[in-house]
């Protein structure tokens, strides 16, 4: 199959996060266009990685949220580490892309049932899974309307306070740059992050003729509770990359680890 990045990226504007589903299994024809595009997506994307989106039916009787989601759900597996992170963040939002494409509702989800979650996934215990799980989200549909506390909650409250992209700007960035930079970089505005943190600033440097965007934490970024903002970081990364494969951008990708934190290099 093909990707289409001109929807998936449209599929980055209206994202929301849903924490409320309707009493419905999720359909046949759904899921194998999951499935296939999980296979596509991890061949198709800039860089090695050894992760692993692994979807799942909820047996009778296990649970893997803390609140009463679908009886399917992704969960985005990797080895520990921060490169890892990043890597499952990245892949796991075009997954959740993917499914708000096909009309899903979806949410982040790191605060998992972790013995049933590895159960449902795995069949075995946590430790003596292959892989770690970093997250999961539900697959399932929703209603149109926005409601129940949670989902007001998410969308009034998380999904609206976006910091804009002058403000993620580093101090020593560009503020002038290409349009399709700015295309870009507004897509990764949009990105989810636990509990809206978003940690991330945006550096646009220009040598050559040849723009670069780095996204990354700031150096010493640390959040009082969410110990793992690398998925947030990868998350956003993806927004990017999506933007500039719909807008047809010539681009390399550079992952780089420095200082325990992960740096994406975007040059175009």
């Amino acid at each position: 199959m093909s990707i289409d990045w001109n929807e998936l990226a449209k599929a980055g504007v209206v994202r929301q996060s849903r924490r409320r589903f309707l009493d419905r299994p999720l359909g046949d024809e759904d899921r194998r266009a999951l499935e296939a595009f999980v296979v596509n997506i991890e061949q198709a994307v800039p860089f090695t990685h050894e992760c692993r989106t692994l979807i799942r039916a909820v047996p009778a009787g296990l649970r893997p949220f803390t609140f009463f989601g679908p009886t399917s759900f992704a969960a985005f597996a990797a080895p520990p580490s921060v490169l890892a992170e990043a890597h499952a963040g990245f892949l796991g939002e075009l997954l959740v892309l993917r499914a708000t494409e096909l009309g899903l509702g979806t949410c982040w989800v790191a605060q998992f049932r972790r013995l049933d979650t590895y159960q449902v996934v795995y069949g075995s215990a946590e430790e003596d899974a292959p892989k770690t799980i970093h997250a999961i989200t539900p697959l399932g549909y929703v209603t149109e309307k926005v409601s129940g506390v949670s989902d007001r909650i998410t969308t009034s409250i998380f999904s609206s306070r976006k910091k804009t992209v002058e403000k993620n700007l580093s101090g020593d960035s560009l503020v002038e740059f290409p349009a399709h930079l700015r295309n870009a970089l507004e897509l990764a505005c949009k990105a989810p992050s636990a509990l809206n943190a978003q940690p991330w600033t945006f550096r646009i440097t220009d040598a050559w003729d040849r723009f670069t965007v780095e996204i990354a934490q700031p150096v010493g970024y640390e959040h009082r509770i969410w110990k793992h903002p690398e998925i947030d970081i990868g998350i956003c990364a993806a927004h990017v990359w999506v933007a500039l494969m719909s807008q047809e951008v010539e681009h390399e990708l550079e992952i780089v680890e420095t200082e325990g934190r992960i740096i994406w290099r975007f040059h175009t």
